[in-house]
């Protein structure tokens, strides 16, 4: 990658942190900055969102106090609520909580705080289109659960691509 390209890719990476920051303050009261979340925990929340599904994941992976924000939406606090929308849209899949596929194209962790950029393929009942949406979740973790999540959704992402050890990373601001 040429200079130029690499400082975006700084830029944006700090613009990201800045959002996780304020989105999520350090003084919450979920974990400290003990409570380190590791690239492999991130990982294995989206390879248990691919095989088993929406609901299984969301019962293993939110603690019972979580809360999910979504843009012009109220949020939903605590896990019964979380459920009942999540099965709400599980119910809308083709194959019934399961997405077509999940693509993780970057994940940024900060403490106990992440960044993941996903490609959700969604199929609905009665279509036989997959849409694709790009999605950013802005994430607080908590003894390995998740504490509070931030739905950022578009279908019309702004990407940065930049190369860090010779693999491509993309980061995307989604607009809302």
């Amino acid at each position: 990658c040429d200079l130029e390209t690499m400082l975006l890719c700084l830029l944006f990476s700090i613009h990201l942190y800045i959002i996780s920051e304020l989105t999520f303050p350090p003084n919450m009261g979920h974990g400290s900055s003990r409570n380190i979340l590791s690239r492999s925990q991130i990982e294995a929340f989206y390879d248990d969102l691919r095989t088993n599904g929406i609901l299984p994941t969301v019962n293993k992976y939110y603690a019972d106090n979580a809360v999910l924000a979504e843009a012009g939406q109220d949020a939903k606090v605590g896990k019964p609520a979380i459920v009942a929308a999540e099965t709400y849209f599980a119910n809308m899949l083709e194959k019934t909580g399961h997405f077509e596929a999940i693509e993780v194209h970057g994940i940024i962790i900060n403490g106990n705080k992440a960044v993941v950029e996903q490609t959700l393929h969604l199929k609905f009942k009665g279509s036989d289109a997959v849409v694709k949406q790009h999605q950013v979740d802005i994430q607080l973790w908590s003894k390995g659960k998740i504490v509070k999540v931030r739905f950022c959704r578009s279908n019309a992402p702004v990407s940065l691509h930049c190369c860090r050890a010779g693999q491509p990373i993309v980061f995307t601001h989604a607009r809302n």
